[in-house]
């Protein structure tokens, strides 16, 4: 235990260290991409594979936490992701050749799809009922922190030390502190609620297809947003002012972390199908007027008015697919990783595809038509589809997805 630490931060703390060093992770490789290319030889099809090597490898995780989150603890499987991304940032680190930095960046991966499952289920399992949009979305205001000290971090170790090995050792100090804090959290071996072994409804299949798909969307803009950023910006000839490339994916996530601690509270006082709604149209509308504005001044203000206007989807959706499922958290919440995984592993690497035959310019139309799939998968899943019901402290249930 630790002395004079109230309960609820020493639960909370390892999965907010957890998220801060999943969130560094998610963009360090994007941050670094100029100064490995610049060492390591690669084309944008390999370095597509580098930005995406950390969802193939929480693709891999996730098929298998699917399976054990909810019987092994959830714990357990963040304890797991510790190691694993231990294990990738050192490799990557050492990595002399563009194989073993692509292995580094899966296995980390690995760690992180751990962490994903296993910290998402464990804030569901503990989550204010009355606030499960809130709630989640405060702990992703710390994945969004790490997000930005990720690539102002990168630039820090390139700029100042000449190095982007650096930035992946460093980051090692980060699963030690969870791995450490978890030992002192206090959960129970089992994590806080769940039902090993019991059947998820098969009622609720097509809404978690809905929403997996709506993840697939999410995420591939996501990452397609802070990925290819940097050398969105690098592609520009004319620029007014000096601004460092990596920086452009921290303004990018900067602006998805305030929205994540400002209106975070809004989620839950909209409802979930508003909210999605309302942040998909915001998107596609932002991205279509990039395109036609897409000089140095547009580049940052867009970059910064999406990040905002998506910055609670992620935790929305899942929010959403758990308080439908209160019993079974690990595995929705393992569920809706797959789908992440595998955009975060096609859609950077495929944009990598149409860049090399086109142009990185294209890049907003890109995020225009991943914008259009959120609405679509939106539409289905929470306004076509019936509702489920959700816990309440009362234990009534609710609509789930008028929250």
């Amino acid at each position: 235990m630790m002395p004079g630490m109230p309960r609820k931060l020493r639960t909370m703390l390892p999965l907010y260290v957890g998220f801060i060093a999943s969130g560094a992770i998610s963009t360090l490789a994007a941050a670094l991409l100029p100064a490995m290319r610049a060492e390591i030889a690669m084309t944008y099809f390999q370095s597509g594979l580098v930005l995406s090597g950390t969802f193939m490898g929480m693709f891999a995780a996730v098929l298998v936490t699917g399976f054990l989150a909810d019987r092994i603890g959830h714990p357990a499987i963040v304890a797991a992701g510790g190691v694993f991304l231990l294990a990738g940032l050192a490799l990557s680190a050492a990595a002399p050749a563009y194989p073993m930095l692509l292995a580094g960046v899966v296995i980390a991966g690995i760690g992180f799809g751990f962490f994903e499952v296993g910290i998402n289920a464990l804030c569901a399992d503990i989550a204010d009922p009355d606030k499960p949009g809130a709630s989640m979305s405060f702990l992703h205001f710390f994945y969004g922190t790490g997000a930005i000290a990720g690539p102002v971090f990168a630039s820090l170790c390139v700029d100042a030390f000449g190095s982007w090995r650096l930035a992946f050792a460093s980051l090692t100090v980060l699963p030690v502190a969870v791995l450490i804090l978890l030992g002192h959290a206090g959960f129970p071996k089992h994590g806080i609620s769940g039902a090993p072994g019991s059947i998820l409804p098969a009622s609720g299949a097509p809404f978690l297809v809905a929403a997996g798909f709506a993840i697939v969307a999410y995420v591939g803009a996501e990452t397609s947003a802070y990925g290819w950023l940097p050398l969105f910006w690098d592609s520009m000839e004319a620029r007014p002012f000096a601004f460092s490339a990596p920086l452009t994916a921290t303004v990018f996530w900067t602006f998805i972390t305030l929205g994540r601690l400002l209106f975070g509270r809004f989620v839950d006082r909209l409802g979930f199908p508003r909210y999605l709604a309302l942040s998909g149209s915001a998107a596609l509308v932002g991205s279509v007027a990039w395109h036609f504005a897409p000089g140095p001044v547009p580049t940052l203000v867009f970059a910064s008015l999406l990040g905002l206007c998506c910055s609670n989807v992620y935790p929305a959706i899942m929010a959403s697919a758990n308080t439908r499922f209160p019993e079974h958290t690990g595995f929705v919440t393992a569920w809706i990783s797959l789908f992440a995984a595998a955009s975060g592993f096609v859609i950077p690497a495929g944009f990598g595809r149409i860049a090399d035959a086109f142009s990185i310019r294209v890049l907003p139309l890109a995020l225009a038509a991943l914008s259009a799939s959120i609405l679509a998968f939106v539409a289905v899943g929470w306004f076509v589809l019936p509702t489920g019901t959700a816990r309440t402290p009362s234990g009534h249930g609710r609509d789930a997805s008028s929250t």
